[in-house]
């Protein structure tokens, strides 16, 4: 099965490999010389949800936000497609001296756990100490809910077609065999994007009834843009439920390894007061 999914994947050119690792190592040596800002990019808006997690109660490193706005949705969009984009993403948070990258977009991630699988191991050992996407964060805190007889999932077209979540939940309990109930809808993420409240209850509306019928223990947010919605969509779900937001797992995981990095490198010194920087692409 894994021969079959490799063979199904976009091939990088020698161009594109040489592009990500020269990042990749740019990044992982920045972060060893003790650098810890952090970039973060997604497709909109959407990814700004991670900004909580990195801020409070106090902000420890300069943050770059990148929303790729020129080519928003990248739910809509093919794995060929979304290759070039990714990768531009990441140059563009190199150029700006990151040294650690917060991939705030689950369609992103699966792309880019293509692209690091066609990576000599070395690069991928150090690509994982510096760049972080959403679907492997997530299932972490999947994991050590110890509740997954039932979990849902809703995402944009890309991200359950891919059935990214699906093969992760089924190789992390190999043996419990979950029911895994999964909603496919790009509407709801352009709704938050353009701040359409009518739009955005039609689909909670949607939300609400797709998953009635079920008893779910776990819900994953397979979009960072739903973490700007929690309330609402836990108004949708029954009280027992646990909603994992990939976008505070993910800030969680950035703001550990800057508080590593100061331990080591400056262990009774806390910066504050550090550096935002939020762009669109036009």
């Amino acid at each position: 099965m894994r021969e079959i999914l490799l063979a199904l994947m976009s091939t990088l050119s020698a161009t594109q490999i040489s592009t990500i690792s020269h990042a990749i190592s740019t990044l992982y040596s920045r972060f060893q010389s003790g650098s810890t800002t952090i970039g973060i990019f997604d497709s909109g808006k959407g990814g700004l949800s991670v900004l909580p997690s990195l801020t409070q109660p106090q902000q420890l490193s300069d943050i770059y936000y990148l929303g790729d706005t020129a080519h928003f949705p990248y739910g809509e969009k093919t794995e060929a497609e979304l290759i070039p984009l990714v990768l531009a993403d990441i140059e563009y948070l190199v150029n700006k001296k990151c040294a650690l990258i917060g991939i705030a977009c689950n369609t992103a991630s699966i792309v880019w756990q293509t692209i690091s699988s066609q990576l000599p191991e070395k690069l991928q050992q150090q690509a994982q100490a510096v760049i972080f996407d959403t679907i492997s964060t997530t299932m972490v805190a999947v994991k050590t809910s110890r509740h997954h007889h039932a979990i849902g999932v809703i995402g944009t077209d890309f991200t359950v077609k891919s059935k990214a979540y699906e093969k992760a939940i089924l190789e992390t309990f190999p043996s419990a065999h979950p029911i895994i109930l999964q909603s496919a809808r790009q509407e709801l993420v352009n709704a938050i994007e353009a701040g359409d409240e009518r739009a955005t209850k039609a689909e909670l509306d949607r939300i609400k009834d797709f998953f009635s019928h079920s008893h779910i223990d776990v819900f994953i947010l397979g979009c960072t843009h739903y973490g700007t919605i929690v309330p609402q969509l836990a108004s949708c779900l029954p009280k027992s439920t646990i909603i994992i937001d990939p976008s505070t797992l993910l800030g969680q995981k950035l703001r550990t390894k800057v508080l590593s990095s100061i331990k080591v490198s400056s262990p009774h010194s806390i910066p504050l007061a550090q550096h935002i920087a939020i762009a669109y692409t036009d």
